[in-house]
């Protein structure tokens, strides 16, 4: 996330298939996608990355580059929404 401005870049997908497991690459046109969030989502994002950098420094551990990742600071499945979401 810009510190200055309200823009999320992506640099990098992650997907799964059947007998592949997880994939990482580039974005889809090898491009970095920018997202401009509403105001309310900004918030939201900046109070979560300040909330794992408080964890990080308890802890006394170096917060990841990536915003999601699990208690022990791997990336996320990226199945992990879907199934949550099914399951409601």
């Amino acid at each position: 996330m810009d510190e200055d401005k309200s823009i999320l870049t992506v640099r990098c997908s992650r997907s799964s298939g059947p007998c592949q497991g997880v994939i990482e690459g580039t974005t889809e046109n090898d491009q970095d996608r920018k997202i401009y969030p509403s105001e309310d989502m900004t918030s939201i994002l900046r109070g979560y990355c300040y909330l794992k950098m408080c964890e990080g420094e308890e802890n006394g551990v170096k917060i990841s580059d990536y915003v999601f990742t699990n208690k022990r600071r791997e990336l996320l499945h990226p199945d992990t929404f879907s199934r949550h979401l099914r399951r409601l």
